[in-house]
């Protein structure tokens, strides 16, 4: 799960199950929605920082997350 600048820069997705930071070889760190592969609802890139979203749920802070 992304924290400090990172966390307000995703916004939202910062603290959901569905996240997956997908890290690109140019050091840059992209938010993959991984809900989208089921429902096409929701954007496989969302514009960050998500402030409101349908399909949010938020990690169980004692569970591990998909945020590899």
């Amino acid at each position: 799960m992304p924290t400090g600048p990172e966390a307000a820069r995703a916004g939202l997705c910062a603290r959901c199950v569905w996240l997956r930071r997908v890290p690109s070889s140019r050091d840059q760190i992209y938010y993959l929605c991984e809900r989208s592969a089921s429902d096409p609802r929701f954007r496989r890139y969302p514009i960050l920082p998500v402030a409101r979203c349908s399909g949010f749920e938020a990690v169980d802070p004692g569970a591990g997350t998909l945020g590899g």
